[in-house]
Order: C-alpha cells, then sequence, then structure tokens
C-alpha cells in the first residue's frame, strides 16, 4: 500500500463522506497529485462511491470494506442494474421494469440478479398486492409499508387475529378512563413498554385501529378533551351500546291479533283502522 493510500484511508477514519473542499483542507497541494491518485485506487476498488450533491457538487461516499468485497468482479451490467435499483429507494422496482430500463436481455438480467441476491447487495420483496411478482430494493433497504402492508400483515396475509387482539386491549386501556391510559400516545408508550404483541407497533398503527374503533361506534371522544388537542392526545371512551328495534312490534299491525283479516277494501281494512290513525296522527288514510 503506498503512502499516499495510507493517509487517504487514516484521512477517512470515522467519516461517512467528504468532498474535494475536506481533501484539500487536510492535504493541501498533495490532494492534487498524490491523493487524487490514492483516490482513483480506492474508487476502482469500490472503496469509494462518488455522488452529486444537488447543488452540483462532487461528494465521495465511503463504502464499508464488507460491502467494497461484495462490489469485487462486478460488471458495467451488474453496477447498472444496482444503479437502478438504487434509484427506486423504498418503492423497490419490478423485474420487468429494470428490463426496460436497463435494456438487458431477459436471462441476463436473470443472471445479475441472482448473482447481487448471493452477494448481499440486492433483496427480492413479495408484495401484498402480487404473491407471484417479486420487487427488487438494495439489501439493506425496508421496503415500502404499501408493499408489506405494515405489521397488519404476515407472509402478505391480513393478520386478523393480530388486529383483534390490539383493538380489544386498546378498548381496555379506554375503558379505564384514566387520564394516561386513554389517548393515542400513551396506549402506544404503554403497548411499546408491556411487549404484548411480538411486532413493533408505533402510533400510527394503532391510529389505524383507533380509526377502525371509530368507525365501528365502539368509542367516541370525551367531552372534557381540553381544546385543540393534536390527535395523538385525544382523550377517548366508550361509545353508549346502540339498543336494537324490532320496528315491527312497534306498528298497530305487529301486535293486531286479526292482522291476517286486514285487506283493502275488506271488512278490516287498514283504510278505516283506528288504532293506524292514532299511530300516524292522522284522520284517516288515503290511497
Amino acid at each position: 500500500m503506498s503512502n499516499a493510500v495510507a493517509d487517504l484511508y487514516a484521512f477517512m477514519d470515522g467519516k461517512s463522506k467528504f468532498t474535494q473542499v475536506d481533501l484539500f483542507e487536510a492535504f493541501g497541494k498533495r490532494a492534487e497529485t498524490e491523493i487524487m491518485g490514492a483516490l482513483n485506487v480506492l474508487v476502482k476498488d469500490r472503496r469509494i462511491k462518488l455522488l452529486q450533491t444537488e447543488s452540483g457538487e462532487v461528494e465521495f461516499e465511503i463504502v464499508a470494506e464488507d460491502k467494497a468485497r461484495a462490489f469485487k468482479g462486478l460488471g458495467q451490467d451488474h453496477m447498472l442494474v444496482l444503479q437502478e435499483v438504487g434509484k427506486v429507494e423504498r418503492k423497490g422496482i419490478y423485474k420487468k421494469q429494470l428490463k426496460r430500463v436497463t435494456g438487458l436481455p431477459q436471462a441476463q438480467l436473470t443472471r445479475i440478479l441472482k448473482t447481487l441476491e448471493s452477494r448481499k447487495l440486492v433483496k427480492p420483496v413479495k408484495t401484498i398486492a402480487s404473491k407471484t411478482m417479486n420487487l427488487y430494493v438494495l439489501y439493506d433497504v425496508a421496503p415500502a409499508r404499501e408493499h408489506t402492508g405494515g405489521p397488519w400483515y404476515t407472509d402478505q396475509e391480513f393478520d386478523l387475529e393480530l388486529v383483534s387482539m390490539v383493538s380489544q386491549w386498546m378498548l381496555m386501556q379506554i375503558a379505564k378512563g384514566t387520564r394516561g391510559t386513554d389517548d393515542l400516545q400513551s396506549m402506544t408508550t404503554v403497548l411499546q413498554n408491556t411487549k404484548i404483541v411480538n411486532v413493533e407497533l408505533g402510533t400510527d398503527d394503532l391510529k389505524q385501529i383507533l380509526d377502525k374503533l371509530i368507525f365501528e361506534g365502539k368509542i367516541e371522544k370525551r367531552s372534557d378533551n381540553d381544546g385543540d388537542l393534536e390527535d395523538i392526545h385525544v382523550r377517548w371512551k366508550l361509545a353508549p351500546p346502540v339498543r336494537s328495534h324490532n320496528y315491527l312490534d312497534q306498528t298497530p299491525c305487529g301486535v293486531c291479533p286479526v292482522r291476517q283479516d286486514c285487506h283493502p277494501g275488506g271488512v278490516i281494512s287498514p283504510t278505516t283502522c283506528k288504532y293506524m290513525d292514532e299511530w300516524l296522527g292522522s284522520e284517516g288514510l288515503l290511497f
């Protein structure tokens, strides 16, 4: 290893990125000659990746040694595929889209993806929208929730048992009716501390359950909430039960003992029924 490369490694220690300005500040005129040569060596060895900031400035990103080993021996086509997968970040990209943007033949693209997977540079992701087609994301990138369904999905299947369990637990917390147990923020904190479920649930996740309980008419806002609170601090209470009614029993016809003999134009008729008049508050029915 040349002295310039060793000096550049020492300069990079503890950093994740640096710029040309940083190099000139650290090495002075050496940055134009020896250090620039060492920089090219590390770029070739995949230990440094060139980036461009929004302002157009060139930036150098330091690549971990194990990641650099994964890049060793990869050709331009491999790097092209890796670049396209990296562009979409968490959104992911289908193989059909990769084929279109890279212009690579299907068979070659398949081999490249297998190589990148084996080196843990990319990973396939099954989505809740399609169980047969994989999206590809960079290996250390978590795919977007729109693809995985978040914590409410297990192996692309909706986890009804988990949703029911968390719903019942939230109802129990709200039923206590004490401050610190009946708002979204406190329920999230308590749930995370108690570890009653084996998945990580955040405020946004519990907000989905809260919206479900509101829609089902099981909870409502407390009247003693303080002014205009953020949603996470609004206190909730159990909604009064909705009583079911048999509206047929509330009409005169529902309890009339001669209703089977009642028909228009008959001796017993809706048009002459005084009980119907009383119930409707009318003096008679007109048909």
